[in-house]
This record gives C-alpha cells, sequence and structure tokens, in this order.
C-alpha cells in the first residue's frame, strides 16, 4: 500500500523562541522531561538524533542536563555509510551530546564510527542490531529538515522513497547517488515511517526563514516525495516543532 498522509490529520505543537540559546535550551529541556519520563516508567530508553549543523546547540544544551544519563542508549535518526570523518554523525554526537552528564550514555552506531575498530561483521551487522534491538525499549526522536525538505536520509527525487516509505523494518539501507542534498554521501542508513511510528515522543528541530516557509509550504496537502518532512505527520505522538530565527 503507498504511503500516504495528510497534514490536516498531523497533532503538531509549534514552539518558535526569539533566539538561539533559548531554543536551545527550551527543545533540551522537553527531550530532557521526555527521557526522565521513560526512565522512571521503564528503567532504560532508547534516543534517536539527527546529524547535520543545525541541533548541535541542542545536543550541547542536553549534555549540560542531569539525569540517569547511564539508562540512555543514543542512537541516530540516519548515519552516512562512509569512512570519512567528516561525514560521521555519531561523531557529531561525541563531539556535542556526550559529554559532561551525558558521557555515561552508550552510543549504538549505524555504521563503524571513523577512528575505531569496526565490529565483526562491520556496516550490516550494525544495521541489522539496530533492527534487533528497535521496540525493545521506549522511544525519543529528534529530527531535522535540509534546505530540500529532507528528514532524516529520506530524500526528494528519489525513485526508490516510495520503497523506504513502506519498509516494515525500522532502519533500510539508502542509495542516494542521484540526489544533489546527500552532499557527496549518497550511502546511507535511514529510520523509516515503522520505525518511528511508535516513538514515544518525536522533536522537530528548525532554525531560520528558509526552513520556517519549507515548513509551511509541507503543511499544505502535498506529496509526501516532493517534501519528505511531510512523513513525520504521520506517528503516534505528536510531534513538537521548535523554531527560532
Amino acid at each position: 500500500m503507498p504511503f500516504a498522509v495528510s497534514p490536516t490529520d498531523a497533532d503538531l505543537r509549534w514552539i518558535e523562541l526569539a533566539g538561539e540559546a533559548d531554543w536551545a535550551d527550551a527543545a533540551a529541556a522537553d527531550i530532557a522531561a521526555h527521557l526522565r519520563g521513560a526512565i522512571a516508567a521503564g528503567g532504560e530508553v532508547r534516543l534517536l538524533l539527527s546529524g547535520g549543523g543545525t541541533p548541535a546547540p541542542v545536543y550541547r544544551a542536553l549534555a549540560r542536563l542531569p539525569l540517569d544519563w547511564a539508562r540512555v542508549r543514543v542512537g541516530l535518526v540516519d548515519e552516512r555509510a562512509s569512512d570519512d570523518p567528516a561525514a560521521s554523525n555519531a561523531l557529531l554526537l561525541r563531539d556535542t551530546l556526550l559529554t559532561g552528564h551525558a558521557a555515561a550514555a552508550t552510543l549504538e552506531p549505524l555504521h563503524p564510527v571513523p577512528g575505531e575498530p569496526a565490529p565483526e561483521g562491520g556496516a550490516d551487522a550494525l544495521v541489522a542490531a539496530a533492527n534487533a534491538r528497535h521496540g525493545a525499549l521506549s522511544l525519543v526522536c529528534v529530527f531535522g529538515m535540509g534546505d530540500d525538505g529532507h528528514t532524516a536520509s529520506l530524500f526528494p527525487g528519489d525513485p526508490r522513497l516510495p520503497e523506504v516509505l513502506d519498509a516494515a523494518e525500522a532502519f533500510v539501507p539508502v542509495d542516494a547517488s542521484a540526489i544533489p542534498g546527500a552532499r557527496g554521501w549518497p550511502r546511507r542508513v535511514t529510520l523509516t515511517p515503522a520505525g518511528w511510528d511508535a516513538a514515544a515522543a518525536r522533536v522537530l528541530l528548525l532554525r531560520g526563514e528558509h526552513k520556517r516557509a519549507l515548513f509551511g509550504r509541507a503543511l499544505e496537502s502535498g506529496d509526501v516525495a516532493a517534501l519528505p518532512v511531510r512523513a513525520l505527520f504521520a506517528g503516534q505522538a505528536p510531534l513538537t516543532v521548535y523554531w527560532c530565527p
């Protein structure tokens, strides 16, 4: 069955902050509250995060917040399958989140981390492990959106996007070699709608007037293939959007 979602069906919360510092602190406090609630209810929680430049201030603010980080397992909503350190979202998390209080969290990469020993079975083993453990813990997901409307590694213009959107697996490989938005890193692994559907909380981080306008377009009726961020309108938990200029 084709993946379909109407923006009018979406359960959205829009939170607008005047500056980056307030935006980062507010989003971090919200994410931490969800993590604390999940830990209190079930003992451990899985936090899946996005890469890119937008979320880094939020991750740094989150790392400063006290909670039982040893009970948090940190993963990614997508990863670039590359040995280039500049491509690695896992290294971004090491630099911005897994410091201070949050250094006690456990990182669960989707691809061998550049500069570190690869696990037995390599990248395929990491993706298989991510799918095998998915659903075992309460899940909090943090997404971003690219200037082209992509989220995770769901890109407009990808001929295989319908396949990815309909996938039963939580994580699938993506070949974005024909997609300009992939920025030279075409081999990727991405979370799918099936993977985020049961998340207890979902947060989307946006900055800048262009992304505000683009998200406004996404809220109009239209094809998910044109603006894949529309796929986030499907999910059991509300989507909370944090925006600042």
